[in-house]
């Protein structure tokens, strides 16, 4: 195997693995209803934070891959990345501070809450960002030692502040888990690398970068922004149906050890991006969903095995409460690996803008079975809309992807 792939694999084990570890630590310090309030917190700021993160990741990819000998061009595409990304995060959480004043009431009685919702959302844009950006140079051997090193130094931070300062502290400890990998970017790309860093980079954006933006970023944006906050708004419908933050924590725990399943084929999604892009977007997808079946299998069956030993690591009432939903949320997993084939396609064949399209379908299809099944099924009933919603976005693309590629054998 390709020692990149094995390195590439190996920093999605170490980031995924990182913060489910805070979510154990979490989930062992903190009482049921505390991890489900920590949880809820957790998904609203990674929600509105991840969909700028994904946009400007795929587009420092894309063009550190793809005009890896144009300085100029990558250095001013950084700099912009990150200057928009900031004013990004800005302005969403001005349009959604309504929201999170009456969401979050009683977390905190001063604006120091609102401060830290803030950094957090920067950092995790930023780690977009430098990802990105590390994945487009090939540096999957850098991105992996990074993880490894942010994660032995994290460890006992992350303990210690949620255990001395509760949910408040767990989301610290995520955003301390963020800094140090934005610390470890900045070191690499600005200090190490030839990048011709200048700060009219940050306060001025030229014309092909601008249209670099509107062509991968901003079809990344809108499509993350579909898929980002779906979970989230789940999880809402969740507290307002059942009325009972335990339940929001019995999903949430069964829910992060599916985002550790799903860590190959999302891992391997900035890897083939970048190396498919070199290649000038000679993508073989059914060779990456052959892939990703066989990967998601064979982990599913572990999973099932290791069921009760999972379930019991959070403590005794998730084993006796969250079955049910482990039942039917990991076999998502194999339906999510064989979209995520998908995910690397589109931007790699300069058709971003499908993949905004395919992810709204995708939130419209999971938001709308929640809404129907929470109230007769609770967190059971998100894990059932995932797979049909899931089940139904493999079918379209399939369909749209075969259309594709018979579309363009009969133009050649």
């Amino acid at each position: 195997m390709n020692l990149n792939v094995v390195y590439s694999v190996g920093y999605g084990v170490v980031s995924r693995g990182s913060l489910l570890l805070i979510n154990f630590i979490a989930v062992k310090l903190l009482t049921g209803s505390e991890f489900g309030e920590f949880s809820y917190l957790l998904s609203i700021v990674s929600s509105l934070a991840t969909f700028v993160a994904f946009g400007c990741s795929v587009t420092t990819n894309t063009v550190f891959s793809k005009y890896s000998d144009d300085v100029n061009l990558k250095s001013k595409t950084l700099c912009a990345s990150i200057s928009f990304t900031f004013l990004l995060v800005l302005g969403l959480f001005l349009l959604t501070l309504p929201y999170l004043k009456s969401e979050l009431v009683g977390i905190s009685s001063d604006n120091s809450f609102f401060i830290l919702f803030v950094a957090l959302m920067v950092l995790i844009g930023f780690s977009g960002v430098y990802e990105g950006a590390l994945y487009g140079s090939s540096k999957y051997k850098t991105l992996f030692f990074y993880s490894i090193a942010t994660f032995v130094i994290f460890l006992p931070l992350a303990i210690y502040l949620i255990d001395a300062y509760g949910v408040i502290g767990g989301l610290l400890a995520v955003a301390v888990f963020r800094l140090l990998f934005n610390a470890f970017g900045t070191y690499e790309l600005f200090f190490k690398s030839k990048l011709e860093v200048s700060w009219r980079f940050f306060f001025y954006i030229d014309k092909s970068i601008f249209k670099i933006f509107k062509s991968l970023s901003a079809p990344s944006i809108l499509g993350a922004m579909m898929v980002a906050p779906a979970i989230t708004i789940t999880l809402g419908l969740l507290n307002e149906f059942n009325s009972s933050k335990e339940e929001i924590a019995y999903f949430s725990w069964v829910y992060q050890v599916y985002l550790v399943a799903i860590f190959i084929p999302s891992s391997l999604s900035g890897y083939y991006i970048s190396t498919l892009s070199k290649k000038g977007g000679n993508v073989k997808v059914m060779d990456i969903m052959a892939a990703n079946l066989i990967f998601s299998v064979v982990v599913v069956a572990f999973l099932f095995i290791c069921k009760s030993l999972i379930l019991k690591l959070a403590g005794e009432e998730y084993f006796i409460s969250a079955g049910e939903i482990f039942n039917y949320l990991i076999p998502c997993v194999i339906l999510y690996s064989l979209n995520a084939a998908f995910g690397s396609y589109w931007p790699a064949n300069n058709k971003a803008w499908f993949g905004f399209a395919l992810n709204f379908l995708w939130a419209i299809t999971v938001l709308t079975l929640s809404y129907l099944l929470i109230p007769l099924n609770n967190g059971v009933g998100i894990a059932l809309a995932l797979n049909v919603a899931y089940a139904l976005l493999l079918l379209v693309q399939l369909i749209l992807w075969f259309y594709l590629e018979r579309y363009q054998q009969t133009s050649d």
